[in-house]
């Protein structure tokens, strides 16, 4: 059976069926649990946080980024991430079904050839350009498509940084591994492994989360039953829904702190003066 493909325009239906969308006549399709294990070593390439890298890249579109800092580790001067374009490539390859006798080339400047101008999609036989600026709307598309959480460059990367190694440090070492994790998920569901493979890993990662919330609340309030205290409070309160994560102080962007800076400012200036 084909799959229904959306326009553009209908994201958020596509999305919430986890169906492929239409952009500029090239189909996005979800990418499967068949490429799961695929798409946890490019995810991170797709999620690159600009902010941590030197001023002359982090001011660079994203696709400019990536193209530049595979060229770069390829010259002799050293800093870059060699792999990275093929790596976004995949992604690209991955996410268009893209076959064989299909390519995709990097279009640039001869005089500069760390300058990436646009890429060329040539899928069967047809030509789509796209330039790094329209190539910020596919990253997102694919992301959201796939679960994947982009970076917000509003964020100060220091902060960012030191929050994950806390996280690492206080969380249990788990023993992760792809094999474990979709049997799991099959079990809990009454399924077999074979069965998920043709689930969209967006899909897939939904239903993990959800028996997770669902087995976490049902532990959870039998511990607080029997008298137990958690530190940061009950971690899954409800079953339905995620706990609101705390914004860790210096990871709010600008725009928030503006907003909450005005929202005190015009509080203080409602509020009625009291008599002395």
């Amino acid at each position: 059976m084909s799959e229904a493909i959306h326009p553009f325009k209908n994201k958020k239906e596509a999305l919430l069926k986890y169906e492929p969308m239409e952009l500029n006549g090239l189909v996005y399709y979800p990418l499967k649990v068949a490429d799961l294990d695929k798409w946890q070593a490019l995810k991170p390439v797709l999620c690159l946080r600009q902010g941590t890298l030197p001023a002359a890249f982090a001011c660079m579109t994203y696709l400019q980024c990536v193209w530049a800092l595979d060229h770069s580790a390829k010259s002799n001067n050293g800093f870059g991430s060699d792999g990275i374009w093929d790596a976004l490539l995949s992604i690209l390859f991955l996410s268009l079904r893209l076959s064989e006798g299909d390519e995709i080339q990097a279009i640039g400047q001869s005089a500069s050839p760390q300058t990436l101008t646009n890429i060329r999609i040539v899928k069967d036989g047809q030509e789509y350009d796209i330039t790094p600026m329209e190539f910020m709307q596919i990253r997102k598309l694919i992301a959201e498509q796939n679960g994947a959480e982009l970076p917000d460059e509003a964020d100060n990367p220091d902060l960012v940084e030191a929050e994950n190694d806390m996280q690492n440090a206080s969380g249990v070492k788990l023993d992760y591994n792809i094999s474990d994790y979709m049997t799991s998920v099959a079990s809990a569901k009454g399924l077999r492994r074979k069965d998920l493979l043709d689930w969209p890993i967006k899909e897939f990662e939904d239903e993990a989360r959800a028996l997770r919330r669902r087995y976490g609340y049902f532990l959870s309030s039998i511990a607080e039953s029997q008298g137990a205290k958690f530190k940061n409070g009950n971690p899954y309160p409800t079953w339905m829904f995620e706990k609101a994560k705390d914004e860790f102080a210096g990871l709010i962007s600008m725009e928030a702190l503006q907003r909450e800076h005005h929202a005190q400012i015009e509080e203080s200036e409602t509020a009625p003066t009291q008599n002395t």
